[in-house]
């Protein structure tokens, strides 16, 4: 049994929005608990709550969302003894532009013309997006380091997201650095 099987096993809802939140360090269990409440009485979604109480922002919760709703694709998938053909799948969900669209800090087309100088290039598609103005350092900063809790997320929950590697912590400190220092002042 590999991990995705697992983790498929140990829950009978496939991992819960509110458990990936968690594992990200996005929330605290008392933040989930009160959103939970909330939204037994109001009936919206988890992730709208959490966003109506100023406890995760619409672009994280975006991008939250979209991980947990191509996790439970997969899991459904591999649960019904298919694969959707990525073989352990998750990490188209997990790449940076696209956590950058789904954030809502690029277009589908700045992506697609980015990705386009990439592969000839091969340099990497933040520093390409930052180059051609469609982000600055402080949005790549964030969603490197979305992206870094997702992963760490994933894996605490036992999910094999496969190999890519992670983002280096490092990197997107100094950038967050970077873009704070060239941060107009409020």
């Amino acid at each position: 049994m590999n991990n995705m099987d697992q983790a498929l096993s140990r829950h009978r809802r496939p991992l819960p929005l509110g458990e990936l939140l968690h594992s990200a360090g996005l929330v605290s269990e008392e933040q989930l608990d009160q959103a939970v409440l909330a939204q037994v009485r109001s009936g919206e979604p988890l992730g709208i709550t959490l966003v109506r109480m100023g406890v995760l922002d619409a672009k994280d919760a975006a991008a939250a969302v979209t991980v947990h709703e191509e996790l439970v694709t997969s899991l459904a998938w591999r649960g019904a003894g298919k694969t959707p053909g990525h073989g352990d799948y998750l990490p188209n969900c997990l790449k940076l532009g696209q956590l950058l669209l789904v954030r809502g800090e690029i277009l589908r087309q700045e992506l697609e013309q980015t990705l386009l100088s990439q592969s000839k290039t091969g340099h990497k598609l933040g520093e390409l997006l930052m180059q051609k103005d469609f982000i600055n350092a402080h949005q790549l900063a964030d969603a490197l380091i979305m992206q870094q809790r997702l992963r760490a997320a994933l894996e605490l929950m036992g999910v094999d997201i496969g190999s890519a590697p992670a983002p280096q912590p490092s990197r997107a400190a100094s950038l967050s650095q970077v873009s704070r220092a060239h941060a107009p002042n409020a």
